[in-house]
């Protein structure tokens, strides 16, 4: 079977692989007696700046290797580090980006879904305010796919 799950991304990438390792530190598994090697985000934005890698590359090298990103760390043990490295190759439609549709963006950013596809039609406007989690002051107006868009990217 060939797919982006069996490519090697830190070879492909000839220095990530030795420098993921070294970046990576034990940590204790919250309710568990049990270490993991994991690497924080300012780790990931570091390497992206000395090798030029895009960060979610980094992340999905890093899975790869079973290192585990920080901020996956509440998601183990629910999802082992191969399913959470399964998951950042998925990809989900949302259709809506409202109420519900907003929420339910914002959980798959954070749980790790590689690619989100949002279909919405709408823009917010001030009666949103007070119910639905992507609209903010600041996105009145704005279309409700583009403000998915940057509060994703900036999660996740």
């Amino acid at each position: 079977m060939t797919g982006p799950r069996n490519f090697d991304l830190c070879a492909y990438h000839a220095d990530l692989a030795e420098e993921l390792a070294a970046a990576s530190t034990q940590t204790p598994v919250p309710t568990r007696e049990e270490l993991l090697s994991t690497i924080s985000g300012w780790q990931i934005n570091a390497l992206h700046h000395k090798l030029g890698v895009p960060i979610p590359i980094i992340c999905r090298g890093a899975l790869q290797q079973g290192i585990l990103p920080l901020r996956y760390l509440r998601n183990y043990p629910s999802l082992a580090i191969s399913e959470q490295f399964q998951l950042a190759f998925k990809s989900v439609l949302v259709v809506g980006a409202g109420g519900l549709g907003g929420e339910v963006l914002l959980c798959l950013a954070r749980l790790g879904v590689g690619r989100l596809i949002v279909v919405d039609p709408g823009r917010f406007d001030e009666t949103n305010l007070n119910r639905q989690a992507l609209c903010t002051p600041a996105s009145l107006a704005m279309t409700k796919v583009h403000t998915a868009q940057n509060t994703v990217a900036e999660l996740n």
